[in-house]
């Protein structure tokens, strides 16, 4: 026996913890987009798991199955509105950081090299072709509909591509098996799907098997599908730390499931299957979602809806009750019915009205109003209308509001991405992303004292949690303004840099609008200094001024004959100019002896 035989009987064993039943219900009543994959002659089962067959569904027969279509477009909103406060496209969601919590405070120039990183991450996530854009949206909305969400994360093959160092692709759940560790981390992921002939050649080359390659050489049968598996699982005694993937933490093996044949055997430093949940128990390997558990609310709605088209549809078109004798009558417009007429004029043919197709609706609505509470409508809603003039503080509160109800839910997926960018840290580090010489080289602080890093969260929903502490520092400082009308000592409690910094980092604020210390420093002594000049100024402008009028009060004296012995009175004399005044006047004139030529002066 190989090794893909045992990897068969593993895959067996992990395909019946999966919830089929469940996921049945889910993509017949709110996700029909979804229910492609899946066996629905074999109670929900993945067709890679039945072994194939004709019971692929597609969405339009799935959704004509419909009556009521609340809770698909209840789950629709709330996949869009989960992305938007998450991962949103038009935002930087997460920003850079050291990841001990009791690190010290980096330095600018670190703070500016996370700000690289992260622009660089961004960049190379939404370039055109990795595909994340597309692989989180699905990612997103299997887990809001199904419970589980999964995108595998590779590195590209191609070392010289810079712009895409890593590649992206969702998972569909029928095609995933997962399995956890002890303490509920996925560890474990047989991925089975589908290839024709001439795709598997592309993909693997040489290595499938004999059939495979008889039919890629085929000009009929190169579409011919085959079913393959890759399985990651931990590899026993692996290592952590360690630049051989042979030797790595965790295994990879691909193979094709008809013939038993492994095609490729190799590792992976970190686990490559991100697994997002949207409410998980326990250590169980797949969650589940919020329309699961109002099913039977919505199993309800459908019923009643169904019950009332059919209602409605008797009443339009009614069904008939004749005479013993007489024949069906012919109800198309316009049409003559002999013989329904009895001698007094009375039709003997008659509606059977079975019921009022409205008085279901009161009922119908009640349910509806239930599943939007149950399932966020209603503050999707909210959120949609509230474009009112509202207070600053008012807004705040709100914000707080709406993260306390999907706060929770959304910690899931941002979780995820926390390891997705584990992984794509990891990935550009092997490919010589910080080395010395390279654009995103790591500062010498980071690099000597081996500092890990990781994602500060930085979405909307992170805003919206930290809302109360913006409220906190808008009214603290509005209280302080106030009382320092009439107590202005209380502003000295108050540092204006910790409170500006507090607000950047609440806000998420661009970190290049801000000064750095060292430029703030020099600013600030420039300031000093130019104020100093400016009293220096002043003073010499004040003391020029009492000179020249001092000189004039002297020629004034001068000429009444008092001149030097009046000064000298006014350097002593303790009445209208004191004393140290008048003997500063005198030698801001040059002293006694530079006054003698005033006695000969004309006035």
């Amino acid at each position: 026996m190989g090794i893909a035989d045992d990897l068969e009987k593993r895959l067996t064993q992990l395909a019946a913890e999966r919830p089929h039943s469940e996921w049945r219900d889910l993509v017949h009543l709110t996700a029909p987009n979804l229910s492609d994959g899946f066996d629905w002659q074999n109670s929900g089962r993945a067709l890679g798991t039945s072994g194939g067959g004709s019971g692929r569904s597609h969405v339009s027969d799935r959704s004509a199955q419909l009556y009521d279509p609340t809770a698909v477009y209840l789950a629709d909103r709330l996949a869009s509105g989960m992305e938007s406060l998450t991962t949103p496209q038009s935002a930087r969601w997460h920003g850079i950081g050291f990841d001990d919590a009791f690190a010290e405070e980096p330095t600018d120039e670190e703070e500016e090299w996370f700000d690289k990183l992260q622009n660089y991450l961004f960049r190379a996530r939404y370039e055109s072709t990795s595909g994340f854009a597309l692989a989180n949206r699905a990612t997103i909305e299997s887990a809001v509909k199904l419970g589980t969400g999964i995108m595998y994360v590779e590195e590209n093959p191609n070392p010289r591509d810079r712009r895409r160092p890593v590649l992206y692709r969702h998972i569909p759940l029928h095609q995933a098996n997962i399995g956890c560790d002890s303490r509920g981390t996925v560890n474990t992921f047989f991925w089975e799907f589908e290839l024709t002939a001439a795709q598997a050649v592309g993909e693997y080359g040489e290595g499938v098997s004999d059939a495979v390659q008889k039919a890629a050489s085929s000009t009929t049968d190169q579409e011919k599908k085959f079913w393959f598996v890759h399985a990651v699982f931990p590899r026993k005694d692996g290592l952590k730390e360690t630049d051989d993937v042979s030797k790595s933490m965790f295994e990879s093996v691909h193979y094709e499931r008809a013939a038993k044949h492994v095609i490729r055997a190799h590792g992976f430093f970190e686990f490559p299957f991100i697994v997002s949940y949207w409410h998980r128990y326990g250590t169980k390997p797949y969650g589940t979602c919020q329309a699961a558990m109002v099913m039977a609310t919505i199993k309800t709605l459908n019923k009643m809806a169904k019950n009332q088209l059919i209602a409605a549809d008797q009443v339009i078109r009614p069904p008939t009750a004749t005479h013993a004798k007489e024949r069906a009558p012919n109800l198309n417009a316009g049409r003559n019915n002999p013989g329904m007429l009895d001698e007094q004029g009375r039709l003997l043919v008659r509606p059977i009205i079975t019921g009022n197709p409205q008085a279901a609706e009161p009922t119908l609505e009640t349910i509806r109003h239930q599943l939007r509470e149950m399932m966020f409508g209603t503050l999707w809603q909210v959120l949609m209308n509230d474009t009112g003039r509202r207070t600053a503080t008012e807004v705040l509160q709100r914000a707080q509001e709406k993260s306390d109800m999907v706060g929770p839910n959304a910690a899931n997926h941002q979780a995820a991405m926390a390891r997705m960018t584990d992984r794509e840290i990891a990935i550009l580090t092997r490919r010589g992303a910080f080395d010395k010489g390279s654009p995103l080289e790591t500062p010498q602080s980071i690099s000597a004292e081996g500092k890990e890093i990781g994602i500060r969260h930085t979405a909307p929903i992170d805003k919206m949690r930290r809302s109360g502490e913006l409220e906190a520092i808008q009214i603290v400082r509005n209280e302080m303004m106030q009382t320092a009308q009439t107590h202005p000592d209380v502003l000295d409690n108050l540092d204006p840099d910790k409170l500006w910094a507090e607000a950047m980092a609440i806000t998420d604020a661009p970190r290049r609008i801000s000064r750095s210390e060292d430029e703030r420093k020099k600013l600030r002594e420039a300031r000093v200094a130019s104020q100093e000049q400016a009293q220096q100024m002043a003073m010499m402008a004040q003391g020029a001024s009492a000179a020249k009028d001092g000189a004039q009060a002297m020629s004034g004296m001068a000429g009444m004959g008092g001149g030097m012995e009046a000064l000298q009175g006014m350097a002593g004399m303790g009445g209208g100019m004191g004393g140290g005044e008048g003997q500063a006047l005198l030698e801001s004139l040059g002293g006694l002896e530079g006054l003698s030529g005033l006695e000969g002066r004309e006035g």
